[in-house]
């Protein structure tokens, strides 16, 4: 990747981090990293979503005290 942009934002329901640079995209699906992040931000009510089209990009959101947690996933 030449370029790498960093976003941190939030507003009164959620935080959210991405990540997004202009590579290749990874070099294999998930892997422990990745999942590790999913366990990270599974008992704060957040998700983490990756988009591998022209380059990669990382959204992590979490939502905020007092804001209703999204839905839980299945398996």
């Amino acid at each position: 990747a030449a370029h790498c942009r960093i976003v941190v934002e939030h507003d009164v329901d959620e935080a959210r981090l991405e990540i997004q640079d202009d590579g290749h995209g990874p070099a294999r699906a998930e892997g422990n990293g990745i999942a590790g992040m999913r366990e990270r931000l599974r008992p704060l009510g957040g998700e983490l979503r990756i988009e591998t089209r022209g380059g990669t990009r990382v959204v992590a959101r979490v939502p905020l005290a007092g804001s209703a947690a999204p839905a839980e996933a299945g398996p």
